[in-house]
């Protein structure tokens, strides 16, 4: 850095104008950027700032003074990718949109409470990124509360901007649990849980996605929300929020059943899903399909206006008679175990080691085949129904789909892939859940904040998979890596007297290397010393 006298002439007037700039190479050029204009500093301050930048000795520590830096990477990058979403332009540019989009940040970078974000704030440029300072807790669950009374504008002005006037017909939608921190959510309740998390209550969430694998849409229902009573507000989310005309809804043969199936069909919605061991056993007893049909390669049936598409996995098949020896061996572990206990074990009751096995048994879903009993006084043994066994294996590695979609429309291959997208859903939901957005556990307790969270979780998705499939060509590191690389960008404030200037310090070759695969380029000095507008 340098200072530089410029002259300038206007008319019979010279003008003259002191800035700081800087040398850097390019290729083969050298180009001069200015950092700031320091005309108005007093000639004693630009004096000193000279001494210093030549490296003159002298300056004491009043003369100068390097400040605590701050973070600027990670969050100048998300916040230009949500204007590239336009998730930036449909919030808005009140305070309360302002902090929403700090709130959304912070999800992906840091997580944690609201009371987290409050001390993350500080150690981030928030104030030349998003034009936000003095920023009180209160006005952060407000904007849970705005988010929650916006969610469905804001969800179909992204669904415009995202597909236009041709939005697709293929809709992907499943659910999943989270569970609460305490017990006076109001939309939690006791239901099934599927963090594996005992002893909590939970809220369900509904995530509704394009074939695209985009987010459309995110619901949160009560705890105890049977899976197939969220389907209704997914069709009606899409015949008469998003005005979708043509609808196609893959979901889970826990989603989509009997009623589903008439109110889909009410709706003029066709459907893909799957069916249930139980409903393939009944559908062979009624002589719909034969066992025999079931083969490496894709099946069709058709009974009436219904098609099952079937076929039996045969790497899925050797898995599920793997694990079910498995779990047999491990119950004869058990016995032998327990009957060992009693053995050594005088005062061991009977009935305690029975009941431990038993409950052993019911745990691993082998009831049906395998009998407990005891032989002597104080001997347990186990007996394995074999032809009971076989019957079970029968349909290892089975699978039927369900559709009323035209065949005309669709080839069995075409509807077998569309079912297997619901895996982008589910890896929606990972993410979510664990990877690096950490929408559990919820610490809210109002309805309108809980929606509110969970929303801001959606949007933060988007962000942080527009951002993935931007860097999806730097391997051998994560996205948390990635995130964490650009998070360590800073800005460096320097002091001199009254007067202060930023510079943000070269990032490293790896960092520059995921920047150049998002094509977003830092700020300028020069622009990094202009002052923000705050709201």
């Amino acid at each position: 850095m340098y200072i530089h006298r410029a002259k300038k002439k206007v008319k019979d007037k010279v003008y003259t104008s002191t800035l700081l700039m800087h040398n850097h190479r390019e290729g083969k050029k050298i180009r001069h950027k200015t950092i700031m204009n320091i005309s108005k500093w007093k000639e004693s301050e630009i004096e000193a700032l000279d001494r210093v930048l030549k490296g003159a000795r002298g300056m004491t520590c009043e003369d100068i003074e390097i400040k605590q830096s701050k973070s600027i990477g990670a969050i100048w990058v998300f916040k230009k990718l949500s204007d590239e979403l336009g998730i930036t332009e449909v919030l808005g540019e009140t305070r309360s949109a302002k902090v929403t989009m700090l709130l959304i940040l912070s999800r992906i970078i840091t997580q944690g409470s609201r009371r987290h974000a409050m001390h993350w704030k500080d150690t981030q440029e928030i104030g030349y990124v998003l034009g936000l300072e003095d920023l009180k807790k209160d006005e952060l669950y407000n904007a849970l509360d705005e988010l929650d009374n916006r969610q469905k504008d804001i969800e179909k002005e992204l669904f415009k901007k995202r597909y236009g006037v041709t939005p697709p017909s293929l809709y992907l939608y499943d659910v999943t649990s989270s569970y609460l921190e305490g017990s006076k959510n109001e939309l939690g309740n006791w239901g099934y849980n599927r963090d594996g998390k005992k002893g909590t209550q939970q809220i369900v969430i509904g995530l509704l996605m394009g074939e695209d694998g985009h987010p459309i849409s995110v619901e949160v229902f009560e705890g105890n929300t049977c899976d197939t009573k969220t389907v209704v507000n997914q069709i009606e989310a899409l015949k008469y929020r998003f005005c979708v005309k043509k609808v196609t809804l893959v979901g889970d043969k826990g989603m989509i059943k009997g009623p589903q199936i008439e109110t889909l069909s009410d709706e003029g919605i066709t459907y893909i899903t799957s069916i249930t061991k139980a409903q393939i056993q009944t559908l062979i007893k009624n002589e719909t399909f034969q066992l025999s049909l079931f083969e490496d390669r894709l099946i069709e049936v058709t009974d009436e206006d219904i098609r099952y598409i079937m076929r039996r996995n045969p790497v899925r098949q050797i898995e599920m008679a793997e694990t079910r020896n498995q779990k047999l061996s491990r119950v004869k572990e058990y016995v032998n175990q327990e009957n060992k206990n009693l053995s050594e074990k005088p005062k061991r009751k009977l009935i305690t080691s029975q009941n431990l096995i038993q409950n052993k048994i019911d745990k691993l879903k082998l009831s049906k085949i395998v009998t407990l009993s005891v032989v002597g006084e104080r001997r347990l043994i186990i007996e394995i129904n074999e032809s009971k066994k076989q019957k079970e294996a029968e349909l290892d590695g089975c699978y039927v789909l369900k559709t009323n979609v035209q065949a005309e429309t669709k080839t069995p291959q075409q509807i077998h892939q569309q079912y297997k997208q619901l895996a982008v859903v589910e890896s929606a939901f990972r993410t979510i859940k664990t990877t690096c957005l950490e929408v559990r556990p919820i610490y809210v307790r109002k309805k309108s904040r809980t929606r509110g969270h969970v929303f801001l979780t959606m949007l933060a998705f988007m962000l942080v998979t527009t951002f993935n499939k931007k860097t999806v060509s730097i391997e051998d590191i994560t996205t948390l890596e990635k995130i964490s690389a650009l998070d360590h960008i800073h800005t460096i404030t320097f002091s001199i007297f009254d007067n202060s200037f930023k510079k943000i310090p070269p990032p490293s070759d790896s960092t520059k290397q995921i920047l150049e695969a998002l094509d977003i380029t830092l700020p300028s000095d020069a622009a990094l010393n202009k002052e923000p507008v705050v709201a």
